[in-house]
């Protein structure tokens, strides 16, 4: 994605993120940062109307690539407020990465 192009329209939007939230599902490392990456960047230019990634936002918290969980976690904070409730119930997740991770976002 390029930060500098337009945002999609509300009518393209649920088709692009669908392909991005299944390739952020993938297992391939890089093929997934690049879909939490681009998600991101919907976010940032859309907000919450980006909300439809959270579950897999979510999910990539816990990502071991550092910079993938980053990217969720900025992700979520542009998603909000459909964010706020996932991310408080990462409050509690075992792994403390997450949990401060989802501290961040929120």
């Amino acid at each position: 994605m390029d930060w500098n192009a337009p945002p999609p329209s509300d009518k393209e939007l649920p088709a692009i993120l669908g392909q991005l939230v299944i390739k952020a599902r993938s297992q391939g490392s890089d093929e997934k940062r690049e879909a939490v990456e681009a998600i991101y960047e919907l976010a940032f230019k859309m907000g919450p109307k980006a909300a439809k990634a959270v579950p897999v936002l979510i999910e990539r918290l816990g990502d071991a690539d550092p910079k993938t969980a980053e990217s969720a976690l900025w992700a979520l904070g542009y998603c909000k407020p459909q964010s706020i409730e996932p991310l408080i119930d990462c409050l509690l997740n075992v792994d403390p990465q997450v949990r401060e991770r989802a501290a961040w976002s929120i």
